[in-house]
């Protein structure tokens, strides 16, 4: 009996042991880390986006998003894009600077199980597990037929080649080189328009600045200006807003993309509080988080590669210029 009730008394505390063992803590498991690799941070609407993606992910999944910039450099993406495969980034998301040329290092990436987002790219002819697509020339004529729409309302009789026009483009980023030429070929197309002055691979509101100056040292008759991003704009406003013998009533500029800083410069401009006239988006209302949801998707594997959506093009604006 007593050799029964020790053999008890074992298996009991034995139980209890195992018991206790598998409420113990455990080591936490390693969570998987997301890499972003984006054009510039010092955009302010890629920095936006940059930081409100981070933002969705760990408060929705409790992960951390490592964020580098390019630099506009499409080598150092490349680059960036081995290096986030290498620190075991299981999801990478990708502003490219030129789709056609991350072909290689995409299927190298894939190879290792890593799944690849493309952002704001022209559909790439290979596979990537998802991409955001946007149409570039619809965008850049978009940005053309805006100021057409403010110059038939403000120079609906001028004769031709009297709006002396200054514009800022780009074609180092292959992707948006295609709005650039759209945003140039619907502008020159109007009779009344005369470009004086192209500022070629610039983005940043400095350059902007600058090349706004160059422009006004060149031709100061400039009424409108166009420019592929709305950084370059808020540095073209500022430089337009201080300069004297400007009729600012009658200037007009037009971009794409927006940021806090070009909307409320946008909704100045009614009241001559800017030349920032409009500028079109694309995406949804909540940037970050279209872009989050749809990244969701594809790094929880809800969808199948690959995953193409196009973005939805619209504009801001105080002209009263619609998309039909």
């Amino acid at each position: 009996m007593k050799k029964v009730l020790s053999v008890l008394l074992f298996v009991v505390a034995l139980v209890s042991f195992m018991a206790s063992g598998s409420n113990a803590e455990q080591p936490a498991a390693k969570k998987d880390l997301i890499g972003f690799s984006v054009l510039s941070l010092t955009d302010p609407f890629v920095k936006m986006i940059a930081d409100g993606v981070a933002d969705h992910y760990k408060k929705d999944l409790g992960l951390e998003v490592l964020i580098a910039s390019c630099e506009m450099s499409p080598d150092k993406q490349v680059e960036q894009l081995e290096n986030f495969a290498a620190m075991g980034c299981k999801h990478i998301l990708c502003f490219s600077m030129n789709s056609a040329g991350l072909e290689a290092v995409v299927k190298r990436i894939r190879a290792k199980g890593v799944s690849v987002m493309l952002i704001g790219a022209n559909p790439p002819n290979y596979v990537v597990d998802g991409c955001i697509n946007v149409n570039n020339g619809e965008v850049g004529a978009y940005i053309s037929k805006m100021a057409i729409h403010w110059l038939n309302e403000k120079y609906p009789k001028a004769a031709p080649g009297s709006v002396h026009t200054a514009l800022f483009t780009t074609s180092q980023i292959e992707d948006l080189k295609t709005r650039s030429t759209a945003m140039k070929n619907a502008i020159k197309a109007d009779p009344r328009v005369k470009i004086v002055f192209e500022k070629e691979n610039v983005s940043e509101i400095p350059e902007g600045n600058q090349g706004m100056q160059e422009a006004f040292a060149i031709d100061h008759d400039i009424k409108l200006v166009l420019a592929w991003n709305d950084a370059l704009g808020i540095g073209i406003n500022n430089v337009v807003m201080g300069e004297k013998g400007i009729d600012r009533n009658n200037f007009g500029l037009f971009t794409s993309t927006i940021s806090k800083a070009s909307i409320e410069l946008i909704g100045k401009s009614a009241e001559g509080g800017s030349i920032f006239r409009g500028t079109i988006k694309y995406g949804a209302e909540d940037v970050p988080g279209y872009i989050y949801s749809v990244s969701k998707k594809v790094y929880l594997k809800q969808v199948k590669a690959p995953y193409m959506v196009w973005d939805p093009i619209m504009t801001i604006n105080s002209t009263g210029y619609k998309i039909k």
